[in-house]
C-alpha cells in the first residue's frame, strides 16, 4: 500500500479550529461504495495535500465501513496525535500495528506517540519492530538514539544516530542529538562539527544556535557564545533562558549596562522560560 510518508516527520501540528474551510467532498459520503483501494488512495490523497480536516473525516468514514482497513487508523491516529488528544490517537496507532503488521512506519508512528508520552520502553520495543521490519529506517534509528542519549547510553545513541544519518544525511534533528553525545564524551570539536552541519540545513534552528552556546562557553569562548545566543534572541526574542544565559556570559565579559538589560529581560520573559538546553543542560 502507498506509505503516508513520514507522517509525523512531515506533518506539522496545525490548529484546526483556524483551519482554512475546504469544501466538502462528495466521496466521503460514499466511502461505503468505493473499493478498499479507491478509499485507501482518496485518503492519502487528502493527508498529502494538507487536506487535514478533510483526510480525518474521510478516515472516520472508513473505520465505520470498511473497519478492517488499518490506513484508516493509521491516519487518524496520526491526526489526533497533532491534535493533543494523545489517548484516543493511541486507540487508533494501536489497531492499525494489528491490522498493518508489515508496516514499518505504522510502528514508528506508534512508537514516536509513545514517546512522547514517556512510555520510553514501549517506544523502543515499537521502534525495534519498525527497523525488523525495515532495517533502513532512519527515523527509527534516530528516535532510538534520542531515547538512548536522554538516558545516558551515549555510545548506543552515537550508533543509532549514525545509521540515521547514512540513510538520511539532511537530518538536522540527527546531527542536533549527535553534538550532545559528542559534548557528553568531552568531543567539543566533533560537536561543534555537528551542529554547523545541522545549521546547513536549517539555519534557524534555535536549539541548535543553543547548543553552540553552551559548546562555545565550556571551551572559554565566551565572545563566541554570546553571539550564539544573541543569534537565538533574534530569532525568538521571548527566549527567557537566551537572556539568563547572557546574563551569566556577560559575568566574564562585563559591560554593567548590557547586564542589567538581561536581567531585566530575564525576569520580563520568566513566564516563558523554557529549558532551550534540553540536550545540554549547561547554565543552570
Amino acid at each position: 500500500m502507498p506509505p503516508l510518508s513520514s507522517l509525523f516527520n512531515n506533518a506539522q501540528a496545525h490548529t484546526f479550529s483556524h483551519q482554512p474551510k475546504q469544501k466538502k467532498l462528495n466521496r466521503v459520503n460514499n466511502v461505503r461504495h468505493l473499493p478498499p483501494i479507491s478509499a485507501e488512495k482518496a485518503l492519502v490523497d487528502l493527508f498529502n495535500k494538507g487536506l487535514y480536516s478533510e483526510a480525518e473525516q474521510y478516515a472516520r468514514k472508513i473505520v465505520e465501513n470498511i473497519p478492517s482497513q488499518g490506513i484508516a487508523y493509521k491516519t487518524l491516529g496520526v491526526l489526533l496525535f497533532l491534535r493533543g488528544q494523545t489517548e484516543e490517537s493511541l486507540e487508533n496507532m494501536q489497531i492499525a500495528v494489528t491490522l498493518l503488521p508489515a508496516d514499518a512506519e505504522t510502528y514508528g508512528n506508534l512508537g514516536i506517540l509513545l514517546k512522547d508520552m514517556e512510555r520510553f520502553e514501549e517506544a523502543v520495543s515499537s521502534f525495534h519492530r519498525a527497523l525488523k521490519i525495515n532495517p533502513d529506517y532512519a527515523n527509527a534509528h534516530y528516535h532510538l538514539g534520542c531515547i538512548n542519549e536522554k538516558f545516558g547510553y551515549f555510545e548506543e545513541a552515537k550508533s543509532n544516530l549514525h545509521c540515521a544519518l547514512e540513510l538520511k544525511p539532511n537530518l538536522a534533528e540527527a546531527h542536533c542529538v549527535l553534538a550532545s553525545v559528542f559534548y557528553n564524551f568531552g568531543r567539543f570539536e566533533e560537536a561543534e562539527l555537528c551542529c554547523y552541519k545541522a545549521l546547513t540545513i536549517k539555519p534557524d534552528y534555535t536549539l541548535v544556535w543553543n547548543n553552540l552556546a553552551a559548546v562555545y562557553y565550556v571551551r572559554g569562548k565566551f565572545k563566541d557564545s554570546e553571539k550564539m545566543l544573541r543569534r537565538v534572541i533574534a530569532l525568538k526574542a521571548d527566549s527567557g533562558k537566551a537572556y539568563h544565559d547572557l546574563s551569566v556570559i556577560k559575568k566574564f565579559t562585563p559591560d554593567d549596562s548590557d547586564l542589567i538589560v538581561m536581567q531585566s529581560c530575564k525576569v520580563i520573559f520568566s513566564s516563558n522560560y523554557s529549558i532551550l538546553f534540553c540536550y545540554l543542560h549547561i547554565f543552570v
